[in-house]
């Protein structure tokens, strides 16, 4: 018989505040190492419109995943709402919240380069005092993979799109139904 002890996970979501205080999210943002990325946002834009200066919209995009909100629009209500989280991030106003559109092409932005790099440094940055904080960090992890398949997913569909299929192969090629088109 095996003897299956429980273990908290190694992100335990449970035990983070439902409503960190403004000091928690206050102190997220000021442990950030993002100077350099902000630097390179502003240079990018450079004499462009600045509606939305780019420390508002980074700390949207910051704010969503710390308040762990799953749309762009969750976030934004709550800014719209709640006088002291838009201050925190520098946003007078409840018109001074960006709108929708303005946080996805911000997001498109942090996916090009050389901003990408310099967010995966950020990322870098916190895991290295993770793991100097918490040295064990890793050792004597296992994982559960039965959620993961080992087998390739284009070939198990390409057989399948060709059963009953009764189109002529040139026709299927072209219809994208052959080869993973």
């Amino acid at each position: 018989m095996m003897i299956l002890h429980p273990a908290r996970p190694l992100f335990d979501w449970e035990s983070l505040e439902d409503s960190p205080s403004l000091q928690t999210i206050k102190d997220l943002l000021a442990a950030l190492p993002d100077a350099k990325l902000l630097d390179s946002l502003r240079r990018a834009r450079g004499k462009g419109r600045n509606d939305y200066p780019v420390h508002v919209l980074w700390g949207v995009v910051v704010l969503r995943v710390a308040l762990r909100h799953v749309t762009t629009e969750a976030v934004l209500a709550e800014l719209r709402r709640n006088q002291g989280l838009r201050r925190l991030i520098g946003i007078e106003s409840e018109d001074g919240v960006p709108r929708p559109w303005n946080i996805s092409r911000f997001e498109e932005v942090l996916g090009q380069e050389p901003h990408r790099t310099l967010l995966k440094e950020i990322f870098n940055v916190l895991i290295r005092r993770l793991g100097a904080a918490v040295p064990d960090l890793g050792r004597a992890t296992a994982g559960d993979a039965t959620g993961l398949s080992a087998r390739r997913k284009g070939r198990r569909l390409k057989r399948r799109s060709t059963r009953g299929c009764r189109k002529p192969a040139a026709a299927a090629r072209n219809t994208g139904t052959l080869r993973g088109q």
